[in-house]
This record gives C-alpha cells, structure tokens and sequence, in this order.
C-alpha cells in the first residue's frame, strides 16, 4: 500500500511538472557552489513562476525541513532600486525556506530539462497567481544560505514563454505592454 502510494505521488509530481517550461539562467565560475539554474513557468491553468536553486552539499552546513537554514529570496524588480542586490533584510523580499530538496538524480530534473550534478541539492520557489497583465513583470531571485548569497537571476514569465516559443502566452503579454506595476501582496 505504501509502495502505491508513493507511486501515485510521483506520477502526480511529473504530471504536474510535464506542464512547466524551464528557463536555464547561466552562471559564472563564482556561483558553482550555489545559484538559481533556472526559470519555469505553467503551459496549463494558473500561470506561476517557478525559480531552481542548487547548493554544493559539501560547501555548507544545511539545515533540512521546516527551520531550513536555505532557500531563494525572490521580488518584483520593479520594487528595488536598479542595481540594487536583493537581501533577506530588502524591504518587500519573500523568504521562501528550502523546506523540501531533492537529491542531483531525482526525475524531476529530467523532467524540466535540468542535468542534475552529483553533490547538489536542488529546491525551488514559485510565484503563483500571475495575471497576463503582469507576464511582463520581471523577478529578482537569489540563493541563500543563512546570510550567504548568490548571483541575483532575473526572469519573467514572458521572458520564458519567449524563449520556449510558446505564442498564446507571449501574445496575451504583449496586449498589455511592459509597465505593469502591481502589489507584491497580490501579483494579480
């Protein structure tokens, strides 16, 4: 019975991410140890926004579950100074802690066209709700690890719909053009 229901969790788990486009965003020599590799967003229902992260096991002391000590910080762009490298003190930032992570070798990755490395962790933080309105806002995003940072990754979902060819969803953006300003409260 568990053996079922652990496979009717899975196979939910890729149905769902089967409907993600991932992004890859490149990363410097310097980020190695920990980044966002990359954007996704949904090709079905709800549009969300959905950052990867990765941390070098090795080069960290983690902490898992519910007081994970890691996970991506994530903001509107339009709510910092430009320039500006987004904190976990930055007003208006979301928090979203690692509470689950995958090992380099899980499905998962396959299945949102990541090539998992041996000795990473991978996690994700996702911005849901997102109206055609503000397909065009750009996020900021950056790994964390207790006050530890990586390179800052921007994406929007327009940026990822582009580059996958999807034309209903960079059509629908288009028809509302690029200064959409809206409550981080609310995203939609």
């Amino acid at each position: 019975m568990k053996l079922l229901k652990r496979i009717l969790c899975l196979a939910i788990v890729l149905a769902t991410m089967m409907s993600m486009v991932l992004l890859p965003i490149p990363a410097s020599a310097a980020d190695a140890e920990m980044e966002i590799v990359g954007a996704a967003i949904r090709t079905e229902g709800t549009q969300a926004l959905r950052f990867v992260g990765r941390i070098k096991k090795s080069s960290y002391s983690l902490t898992y579950g519910n007081n994970a000590n890691f996970g991506i910080i994530l903001i509107p762009k339009y709510m910092v100074n430009s320039g500006t490298n987004i904190t976990k003190s930055t007003t208006g930032v979301l928090t979203i802690a690692a509470t689950k992570a995958i090992e380099y070798n899980h499905p998962w990755l396959s299945t949102v066209k990541i090539t998992g490395v041996s000795g990473y962790i991978y996690f994700v933080a996702t911005v849901t709700g997102i109206s055609e309105a503000n397909y065009k806002t750009d996020f900021l995003a950056r790994v964390y690890v207790n006050t530890t940072y990586s390179t800052q990754a921007t994406r929007s979902v327009y940026e990822v719909a582009s580059a996958a060819n999807l034309s209903s969803i960079v059509t629908a953006a288009n028809s509302y053009g690029t200064d959409i300003v809206v409550d981080v409260g609310t995203v939609n």
